[in-house]
Order: structure tokens, then sequence, then C-alpha cells
């Protein structure tokens, strides 16, 4: 079954979600705890970052370790067959229905197929739960978060250029739009037209919610050494400064170094012989600028 035959994902969810609950282990496992409980455990409008609350995570491993992998899966379907149009439509841009249609019918179909794999300590099974309870919107190459901002560390690191930015260009340190990449869906659509189309996205929420201060993303994408070593990869530093993003050296981390060199052999032998070190960046694109150029 492919996405494109899942596009209707609430009512296709509903009918894999009654093939689920077939499992006479399932069903006591849900008499125990009620998807409806742990569902309350996910707040769209508090949630400060996509992860799962720990007080989820530890309801989950109140579930018979048997049970566990059946219980987590279906969970999942349930609270895709209680995401509603009518609900999408009060909230978000008419533009994100086929998003939503995207992301969460790959959800639903791999589940369908059995071969989704999932865990609490799991990144992609946190971005699609958060993406069933609208904590992040999917858009694009990238999954969107309305929430976010700047520490003051973060701040501090970036030194006075970035404290100027944020405070004349963008009137405060949050909330901001920050952008996460999600590894299921990033072959088809990590690419030019994919990102470009994450910023118009970006541009309808940020019209849509006048609060929000703008874009912003911390990552190795935005370092200036990819121009040489990975030239392909360009375009994500160019196209937001040309759109009137800022980008400010942040300084390199472990995860920074692992995550450039993990798919690239040049970057990695760039890297192991002292030319390379991996740099965060910080892309912070006031909301103005994103709407001018989007919009």
């Amino acid at each position: 079954m492919k996405g494109a035959d899942v596009a209707m994902g609430p009512a296709f969810a509903s009918e894999l979600l009654e093939r689920l609950m077939a499992e006479p282990q399932l069903v006591a496992a849900c008499r125990q705890r009620p998807f409806e409980q742990l569902g309350a455990l996910i707040d769209p409008r508090t949630q400060q970052d996509y992860h799962l609350p720990a007080a989820l995570r530890a309801a989950f491993r109140t579930i018979p370790e048997s049970d566990r992998d059946a219980y987590g899966r279906a969970f999942l379907v349930w609270a895709i067959a209680r995401f509603q149009e009518r609900d999408l439509a009060a909230g978000f841009p008419p533009a994100f229905r086929a998003e939503f249609d995207v992301y969460l019918g790959r959800i639903i179909t791999d589940i369908a197929a059995g071969s989704y794999t999932w865990g609490t300590e799991s990144d992609i099974y946190a971005k699609d739960l958060a993406q069933a309870f609208t904590v992040l919107v999917p858009g694009g190459a990238q999954l969107i978060f309305e929430r976010a901002g700047f520490g003051l560390r973060e701040v501090l690191r970036g030194g006075a250029g970035m404290a100027w930015h944020l405070a004349v260009r963008c009137g405060g340190r949050a909330p901001f739009m920050e952008i996460h990449t999600h590894d299921p869906m990033a072959a088809a659509r990590f690419n030019p037209a994919g990102w470009d189309q994450t910023y118009a996205l970006c541009a309808q929420l940020a019209a849509r919610n006048p609060a929000l201060r703008g874009l912003m993303g911390i990552s190795w994408f935005y370092d200036p050494a990819l121009a040489e070593l990975s030239p392909r990869l360009a375009y994500l530093r160019e196209v937001p400064v040309a759109g009137g993003a800022r980008l400010l050296a942040m300084g390199s981390d472990q995860g920074s170094i692992d995550l450039a060199t993990a798919t690239s052999p040049s970057r990695r032998a760039a890297y192991a012989e002292g030319r390379y070190l991996p740099q965060r960046y910080a892309m912070i694109w006031p909301r103005r600028d994103l709407m001018k150029a989007y919009l």
C-alpha cells in the first residue's frame, strides 16, 4: 500500500486500529492503560519540545513487556485516528492538509505492513507521535515546532551579534518556529524543492500567528565549509541568507561531528585528515523577512 492510497489518513487509521485491537492481549493492556489516559499527557499548547514527556515514558513501562510493542504502535494509530480534519482546518492554513496526509500516511502504511519499529527512546517515534498531536507540524523537507526559542546560554555563545539581531530584528528570544529533519522522509523530500516548500509553509504559519518572531535552526547544515566540501548542500545556507536570515557561529560539538560525517565519505575523510571541523551555526530568519520572501 502506497502513501497516496491513504490520503484519508484518519479513516484508514480507524480501520487499522480495529484490526490491531483484535488481539486479546492488547485489549487487556488497553483496559489497564486506556489510550485516552496517555493522550492526556501530550499537550501541544504547553510542550517545550517534541520529545515524549517523562510521564508518558513511565506509563509505557507499566505495560507488560510482552505487549508493549503492540501497544506502542496501536497508541500511535489511535492518535492518528482521532486526528480530525475539522480540527486541523481550525488551526492551520489549508496547505497543511496535504502535508499531514503525506506524513501521517507514511506512518500508518508502515504499521499496516508490519515494518514500523518504535521505542520510548526512538527519535522517530517521538516525532511521529508529536505530529499526530500537532506538537510538530509537517512541512516539506522538515518538521516545524512553533514554541522554540533561544536560551540565555545560546545567546551568550552567539555573542553580541546574536543578542542585537534577536532584540532589534526579531523583537525577542521567543517564540520561534524551529525546523527538524525527520529521517523517514528525508530521502524523498530533503532537496531544494522540499526546503523551499518548508520555508513557504513557515511563512504561512508566521502570517497566521503574529507572535512568532521568525524561523530558527541550529545545525551543521549552515556551516560555510559545506560550499567547498559538499557544494550540492550549499543551498541550505544560501537560500535563507538571500531571504534575509542571519547565520551565527555556535562552535562545534560531537553530535554535529557525528551527523556531518555520517553519510559523506568526503566530509568524513576531511575531518579525519584535520581539514574540516563541523561547526554549528544558528540560522535566524526574522518573521517579516521570511514573509516578504515567500508570501
